[in-house]
């Protein structure tokens, strides 16, 4: 994994998208939350910057540039049990978050013994939700 890219620059239908783990600024490292101050990404050269290092999904639009942070599928830091992933639309510009339940006492049953820190993780509730949350989706 060292000698992967630490980002990587797509152009999508004439957009530009920025795309690293941690954030524009600290592509392996960075962590960027809905709450962080985003004026830091005000001067980065790319139309969307998709990150995920937090597990908090969220859209925000700091100048021309759009964040996405596309959450977690597997460990949410926001809601345990509503795995996440986004979408970009090269037709209109706009990222969107879109969430699926996980059904946790399934899952768990398939695990032997599950670290403390996942059920914690699975167990979490925030007071936002963030996304479009996926009915029926199997």
């Amino acid at each position: 994994m060292r000698a992967w890219p630490r980002q990587r620059e797509v152009l999508c239908d004439g957009y530009k998208l920025l795309l690293v783990h941690g954030s524009a600024l600290d592509p392996t490292n960075g962590y960027v939350y809905p709450w962080s101050d985003h004026t830091v990404f005000a001067d980065v050269d790319a139309d969307v910057i998709a990150m995920g290092h937090t597990h908090r999904p969220f859209v925000a639009k700091v100048g021309g540039t759009t964040l996405l942070n596309v959450g977690s599928c597997g460990l949410p830091r926001d809601i345990g049990n509503v795995a996440s992933c986004a979408s970009f639309d090269s037709d209109t510009g706009e990222c969107s978050v879109h969430r699926v339940r996980v059904d946790t006492p399934k899952l768990l049953a398939r695990v032997a013994s599950p670290h403390q820190d996942v059920l914690k993780c699975l167990d979490r509730r925030a007071s936002e939700f963030v996304g479009n949350l996926v009915e029926g989706f199997k």
